[in-house]
């Protein structure tokens, strides 16, 4: 055995395990576990979780229905499922810690409450902690009302500072007989015996007095040990709902334990998984150092590994003897009487161990109540983990989104070099620059070039996506006469809808006519862009003799422009799927030069938002589409 307290300390951990039950489930802040909700509902303190603005009850234990009465609590706000507290203050510190966040304690509160619903409303007494709860986000969502009630406590308080005045009133009344006897000695010697006997006869009922006062001071230690066990829960879930790093709430867990359990020392280590070993995360106490050989622990040695690999407790108020403390000559010297150590335990998988040494002996209620918290430590320890592997998941998926859109910007920039050549020196023979060509020639030169063009098209589709995927794309927002661009958009399909033998129409209503003098909110290049590939896929899909119509609409915030068609439609199941990028519907039913890559109404729903408007379809198989763009009035 080293000679240092310090090394002594590193070894003072290293006993055997006894058998104690295993947890079977896991209580989750959305759905608690059955196992996690017997814990709850049997705690000895009282627990209630409110929900909302208006403190609606979501769970309350056995405890809470003994301080309220049996009466209907789940799914009620509390003024309406316990009237008899308004008024008193309880609604407003509820109301202040759901706002602020800061957990609020009181001490022998008085609460005037009725038992049964015909009975009147009595004085009780309770400790109690509100604590706010708050959601993955942070965003807080309610309270937790956790506590005990003092009533007897107090009373018994009371009762015995009454017995102690009457105590007192009666010692001074001796006092005052005592001098007046003196004064009126000569008077009173004749009944000197019979003083006497009165003399022996209130000596007996001091002595009653002073055992009923041991008795009184024994419930009142009594009852001071249970207060203590309560604020240590109340501290515990303060602390591991509190949030912040996974560290600072383990150490907030183990001064907790130090404070309120009068612990020696307490100390908390969480597995690492790929090591298999036990890592020293908090103390508090005495010892407060993470380093040495304490530090890191290998599942199966010393007492805390022997401890985790048999997943069972150790508890001793015997810890001088105790063969599993092998640093008896360190405890003889430390005065250590009472050891824990319990296995943090989630269903059947463990996460680390938490340990105490104490100087004092402890009750089978601090060896309950520290399970308790080793409980709820074990769920925060999971829950924490669980969080960093979803953080840790979402930073791997956003980085590889950005790869795949630098990679395609990239590709996009890289392809337009080469098709620009081809487009160019196709367009050069087919003017005869190195000599005559013949018309079939032509034809095909033409057909490069046409080629190139939809290639050119392809590439700036994927160009715009990826910037609006990188959040480039910056908007010129501004008042724009919606009729010019409207008429702009038609003058530039005009020609293709002619080839194809389509009929175009404008309408409109009675108020605005065809679109009449409406002015909208918008980029304008990027409305023109929106506009002009909805009536291009409009002509794609429209069958010769087909007719695509264009109407306008307004209310009080918004412009609407509909640009409905004749074509084949869109099953109903697939509507969803057109914004989606690189989605074709019906590709094989699709000419080939209709096809693109499937991003140009994904592009346009983009571009629609980033307007602050949206874009949705509508369509009937065999009947034909409508899609609505809607844009923000000027």
């Amino acid at each position: 055995m080293s000679g240092s307290p310090r090394s002594t300390a590193d070894a003072d951990m290293r006993t055997e395990s006894q058998p104690a039950p295993v947890p079977d489930a896991t209580l989750r802040s959305a759905a608690p576990t059955h196992a996690f909700a017997e814990v709850f509902r049997r705690s000895p303190s009282f627990l209630a979780v409110l929900r909302g603005p208006t403190h609606v009850f979501e769970m309350v234990n056995d405890a809470y229905y003994q301080l309220v009465g049996q009466r209907a609590l789940i799914g009620r706000s509390v003024l309406d499922a316990v009237p008899e507290i308004e008024g008193q203050g309880f609604i407003e510190m509820l109301d202040d810690v759901l706002r602020t966040g800061h957990a609020c304690v009181r001490q022998e509160a008085p609460v005037m409450l009725a038992r049964t619903s015909s009975a009147e409303a009595e004085e009780r007494f309770v400790d109690f902690v509100f604590s706010a709860l708050a959601d993955e986000n942070g965003t807080r969502t309610g309270v937790l009302v956790h506590g005990t009630d003092v009533t007897v406590h107090v009373r018994s308080r009371k009762e015995v500072d009454r017995l102690l005045l009457a105590s007192r009133e009666a010692r001074e009344a001796l006092e005052r007989a005592n001098a007046e006897l003196e004064a009126q000695h000569e008077e009173l010697e004749v009944a000197n015996h019979q003083l006497q006997e009165s003399a022996v006869e209130m000596e007996a009922q001091a002595e009653e007095l002073e055992v009923s006062m041991q008795d009184l001071s024994e419930r009142m230690e009594q009852l001071d040990a249970a207060a203590r066990r309560a604020r240590f829960s109340g501290d515990i879930g303060v602390a591991i709902t509190g949030g912040g790093e996974l560290a600072s709430m383990m150490q907030r867990c183990c001064e907790a334990t130090v404070t309120h359990l009068d612990a020696a020392f307490a100390r908390v280590w969480i597995l690492a998984p790929s090591e298999q070993v036990l890592v020293l995360t908090a103390s508090a106490g005495q010892y407060t150092h993470l380093d040495g050989p304490h530090g890191r622990v290998p599942i199966g040695q010393f007492k805390i590994g022997q401890i985790a690999a048999e997943r069972r407790p150790h508890l001793t108020n015997a810890v001088i003897g105790d063969p599993r403390v092998s640093e008896q000559a360190w405890a003889s010297r430390e005065g250590m009487v009472a050891f824990a150590g319990y296995p943090l335990l989630v269903g059947d998988q463990l996460v680390g161990v938490m340990a105490l040494f104490a100087r004092r002996e402890f009750a089978e209620e601090d060896f309950a109540a520290f399970e308790t918290a080793s409980t709820a430590i074990s769920v925060a320890i999971s829950n924490a983990r669980l969080l960093q592997s979803e953080r840790a998941a979402r930073a791997v998926a956003e980085a590889a989104n950005r790869s795949k859109t630098d990679f395609l910007s990239m590709m996009s920039h890289e392809l337009r070099t080469p098709l620009n050549a081809i487009g160019g020196y196709a367009e050069l023979l087919a003017l005869g620059v190195r000599g005559t060509v013949t018309p079939e020639q032509v034809d095909y030169l033409t057909r490069i070039q046409r080629a190139g063009r939809h290639l050119q098209g392809m590439i700036s589709d994927l160009l715009n996506f990826t910037r609006l995927e990188a959040g480039h794309v910056q908007f010129d927002l501004r008042d724009i006469d919606l009729e010019q661009v409207l008429i702009d958009a038609e003058m530039l399909v005009a020609p293709q809808m002619a080839e194809r033998g389509l009929t175009f129409r404008r309408e409109g209503t009675e108020r605005t006519g065809p679109c009449g003098a409406l002015t909208v909110r918008a980029d304008d290049e990027k409305l023109r862009q929106v506009l002009l590939n909805l009536l291009t896929n409009a002509s794609k899909f429209t069958p010769s003799g087909g007719t695509i119509t264009m109407m306008c609409d307004s209310d009080a915030e918004r412009m609407y422009v509909r640009v409905a068609d004749t074509g084949r439609g869109i099953p109903e199941d697939q509507l969803a799927r057109i914004f989606e990028p690189f989605v074709q519907i019906d590709r094989a039913s699709t000419a080939s030069s209709q096809q693109g890559i499937g991003l140009g109404l994904a592009i346009s729903r983009d571009l629609a938002r980033g307007m602050g408007g949206e874009l949705t379809a509508t369509s009937t198989v065999g009947v034909g589409s409508t899609f609505t763009l809607t844009v923000p009035a000027a």
